[in-house]
C-alpha cells in the first residue's frame, strides 16, 4: 500500500509528482518579471546605500591592484619587445 499525501486542505495527492518519460525533452516555460514598485521606509533604503556604497571599497581596492599587475605585465612585455627589436638593428 502506498503513502497517501495531503495537500493543506486536506486532498489526496500523488505519492510523487509526474515525471516526463525518458528520452523526451523537458521545456520550461519562460516567465519575466517587472518590479513595479519597492516599498521600503526612507531610512532604510538611506542605511542600504550606505552599506552598498562601503562594499564597494574592497572591490575598488582589488581592481586597482588587479590594474596595476597587468600595467606592469604589459609594460614588461613591451620592455622585451622594444629590448629584442632594438638589439636586431645594431
Amino acid at each position: 500500500m502506498q503513502n497517501q499525501y495531503y495537500d493543506q486542505a486536506g486532498a489526496a495527492q500523488a505519492p510523487y509528482p509526474p515525471q516526463p518519460g525518458y528520452g523526451q525533452p523537458v521545456t520550461y516555460a519562460r516567465t519575466e518579471v517587472v518590479v513595479t514598485n519597492i516599498k521600503m521606509p526612507f531610512w532604510s533604503m538611506v542605511a542600504f546605500m550606505i552599506k552598498w556604497t562601503i562594499a564597494t571599497i574592497p572591490a575598488m581596492i582589488l581592481l586597482f591592484f588587479i590594474g596595476v599587475g597587468l600595467v606592469f605585465l604589459s609594460s614588461m612585455f613591451l620592455a622585451g619587445v622594444g629590448a629584442a627589436l632594438q638589439g636586431l638593428t645594431r
